[in-house]
C-alpha cells in the first residue's frame, strides 16, 4: 500500500533474478511515505540489472530515513554499484541510517570511487553507517575514495562501522582511512573489522594516530 512506512523483504539464498527484483522495485516505488526499507538478497542470482531496477525506485522515497541492503554474493560489479549510487542514494538526503553490505560482490575501486562521489557526498544527514566491503577485490584507491570523498564528508555521522575482512588493501590505503576518520568530525562510535587483511605495522600506526585525536565513546 502506498501509506506503508516501513517494509522488510528477506529473500536470501532464493533462486531469484533480475526480473523479480525489478518488479519489485516497481512496487517500493509507489510507496512514497515508506520510512524504513530493509532488502536482503544475499547469494541471490542478481546483477546490476536488478539493482538498478531497485535503485532506481529511491527516487519516489524522499521520507526514507532508514535504509538496509544485504548484497553479499550477488553478481554485483562496478556498473551496478555506480547505478546505485547515483539512481538511489543520491536522491536520499533525509537517509539517517544505512546498512550497505556487499561481502563477496565483484565491486572494485571504480565502483567505491562512485558509491562515494556521487552517494555518500549527497547523504549530509546520515548519523549511522554500516558498510561490509568483506572479500571484495578493492584495492587503495577504492579505500581512499571511501574515506577521503566519502566517510570524511559525512559531518553529522555519529556512529561508523567498516568491515574489511579478507581483502588485500596495502598500508597506504589504511594510511587514507586513518585520514578520513580524522575529519569525520562527529564520530562517536566506531568499529573496525579487519580479519585476515593485509593491513601491517605502519597501516594500524596510522589508524592509532588518527584515533588518538577522537573521542570516541566506543571503538571495537
Amino acid at each position: 500500500p502506498r501509506e506503508c512506512r516501513r517494509l522488510s523483504l528477506c529473500c536470501n539464498a532464493c533462486p531469484i533474478s533480475d526480473e523479480a527484483v525489478a518488479h519489485m522495485g516497481k512496487a517500493v516505488a509507489d510507496m512514497t511515505e515508506l520510512e524504513h526499507l530493509t532488502v536482503e538478497l544475499a547469494q541471490c542470482l542478481v546483477g546490476d540489472g536488478g539493482l538498478a531496477a531497485l535503485a532506481d525506485s529511491c527516487k519516489n522515497l524522499g521520507m526514507l530515513c532508514e535504509m538496509v541492503l544485504n548484497l553479499s554474493g550477488v553478481r554485483l560489479t562496478d556498473a551496478g554499484l555506480s547505478a546505485l549510487a547515483v539512481g538511489g542514494l543520491s536522491h536520499l538526503a533525509g537517509l539517517c541510517r544505512l546498512e550497505l553490505l556487499l561481502k563477496g560482490t565483484e565491486i572494485g575501486d571504480p565502483g567505491l570511487s562512485a558509491l562515494s562521489e556521487c552517494g555518500f557526498s549527497q547523504l549530509g544527514s546520515l548519523l549511522e553507517l554500516v558498510l561490509d566491503l568483506s572479500c571484495c577485490a578493492i584495492g587503495d584507491g577504492g579505500l581512499a575514495a571511501v574515506a577521503l570523498s566519502g566517510v570524511s564528508g559525512l559531518t553529522n555521522l555519529k556512529q561508523l562501522d567498516v568491515r574489511l575482512d579478507d581483502t588485500k588493501c596495502s598500508d597506504a590505503g589504511y594510511a587514507s582511512l586513518a585520514q578520513g576518520l580524522v575529519n569525520c568530525g562527529s564520530l562517536e562510535n566506531l568499529r573496525l573489522s579487519l580479519a585476515r587483511s593485509s593491513v601491517g605495522d605502519a597501516g594500524l600506526a596510522a589508524l592509532a594516530g588518527g584515533l588518538q585525536t577522537k573521542a570516541l565513546r566506543t571503538l571495537c
